[in-house]
């Protein structure tokens, strides 16, 4: 299967070199590897182009179209509007890749064999490891916004990402509406950085709280949502923020860009995923008792 990448990136310095050297020593190359720079105020642009002359595939581009100030929105525009300007013809998948992750040499050919084995595979990701710790997986349904894998025909069949913070959730349902499976797939990629540091706590919380508002996440699921992060720092501003976002979003701004099949998918999946919590609940009283 061929492939191709496309990585937006802002000020990544530190990380992006790993990044490339991650790709290049790849066992299977892409076709090619876009990457838009989004204004970086450091040495980002200067590192990634020292690699351009001798890997003919990777190409390097400025960020001057897409002005959203919301990150999420701005991330998922910028690939978006990347892959619809490629030729895609000889590709079968498409991957988006952040610029401050690594992997090993075959991390790209497991996955890809995957989808080689797995017809009905849309989308998919690999497990999220942040200083040596293995993320912990409550839906491997839902894949990492940080490199993702799809399959042509399953992006075109979603139209591409929406625009907005939490488009790696929604493309998952998206595409599950539509036919698809989405797998988190037991292969490990390293996250350089904490997620969502960039643009400061307070904002991450904030953002997040409307984009659960836009949905509108189920209510009880919302609820749970806040008590699960009421301790997370800074404790319990965090879920009076993100809550503050909800309430904004979903009751005083009004903003509802998402189908209501979407949203109704969505919400139906927080209500199984709230039915599991208890039953798994009941049963384990019942054990312990």
């Amino acid at each position: 299967m061929n492939y191709i990448i496309v990585t937006t990136l802002k000020n990544e310095e530190l990380y992006v070199e790993k990044t490339i050297y991650s790709i290049i020593n790849q066992t299977v190359q892409p076709i090619k590897w876009i990457i838009i720079d989004d204004n970086s105020t450091d040495h980002s642009y200067e590192i990634i182009s020292k690699f351009i002359s001798k890997y003919h595939y990777i190409t390097l581009e400025k960020n001057n179209e897409i002005k959203l100030n919301e990150k999420g929105a701005r991330i998922a525009s910028i690939v978006d509007n990347a892959v619809k300007n490629t030729c895609l013809d000889d590709i079968n998948i498409i991957i988006k890749l952040d610029a401050d992750v690594t992997f090993k040499e075959d991390f790209i050919a497991n996955i890809i064999g995957e989808f080689i084995s797995n017809p009905k595979l849309g989308i998919a990701s690999g497990i999220l490891y942040y200083k040596g710790i293995r993320e912990k997986i409550l839906f491997p349904e839902y894949t990492r916004g940080a490199i993702k894998f799809y399959r042509r025909d399953c992006w075109n069949s979603i139209n591409g990402l929406y625009h907005t913070t939490g488009w790696d959730t929604i493309d998952n349902e998206s595409a599950m509406i539509n036919g698809w499976e989405t797998r988190t797939l037991n292969f490990p990629f390293n996250h350089l950085k904490e997620e969502g540091i960039s643009q400061g706590v307070f904002k991450m919380y904030y953002t997040a709280g409307l984009y659960y508002g836009k949905i509108p996440y189920y209510w009880p699921y919302f609820i749970l949502k806040l008590l699960y992060r009421i301790f997370q720092k800074p404790c319990f501003i965090s879920s009076f923020i993100t809550f503050w976002g909800y309430v904004k979003m979903r009751y005083l701004i009004s903003d509802k860009p998402f189908p209501d099949e979407l949203s109704l998918s969505i919400q139906n999946s927080q209500k199984k995923r709230i039915k599991n919590i208890l039953t798994n609940f009941y049963v384990w009283n019942l054990w312990n008792n």
